[in-house]
């Protein structure tokens, strides 16, 4: 979604950090659906994922110019949203890192047992983003009154 020229520049980065989220996301969860996906495969849709919530992070939290600090000053009432997704934040850097220390692990051929245990871990990461990314398009929604869509 391109956000109206109206948009404050802070906004502007999150939403180009969503985007990117999203691609990432996409691929991840095309190279877990994929059978003929190579481990280097895994490794680096997982670790895409990674950076780029690691970048999202930077973006809404930073604390001069973030989107947190933004909405604050915005929409106060919103604080307790903030706090939850701040949360999330580390809960899902966390499965992200797991996640790519299983793929990391993956050899070729890889192991069939191991192979189930990071499409678990990958699967469990993306589906918590895409819940992450609804909390996050609610908030920017009552922040903003700009709507980013729910087809996550």
């Amino acid at each position: 979604m391109t956000a109206p020229s109206t948009t404050s520049v802070t906004l502007q980065a999150a939403l180009e950090r969503r985007e990117g989220m999203a691609s990432a996301l996409t691929r991840l969860e095309d190279v877990l659906t994929s059978h003929d996906a190579a481990p280097s495969d895994v490794v680096a849709a997982v670790a895409q994922v990674r950076d780029e919530l690691c970048a999202h992070v930077a973006v809404v939290e930073d604390p001069d110019e973030g989107l947190f600090r933004e909405v604050t000053v915005r929409a106060p009432r919103l604080v307790h949203h903030m706090e939850r997704l701040r949360r999330d934040h580390l809960e899902l850097v966390d499965l992200a890192g797991k996640a790519l220390a299983a793929a990391e692990r993956l050899h070729d051929p890889p192991l069939p047992e191991l192979m189930a245990f990071v499409h678990s871990e990958a699967s469990a990461l993306a589906t918590r983003l895409r819940a992450h990314r609804r909390v996050g398009a609610r908030l920017v929604y009552e922040a903003y009154d700009v709507d980013l869509g729910g087809g996550d």
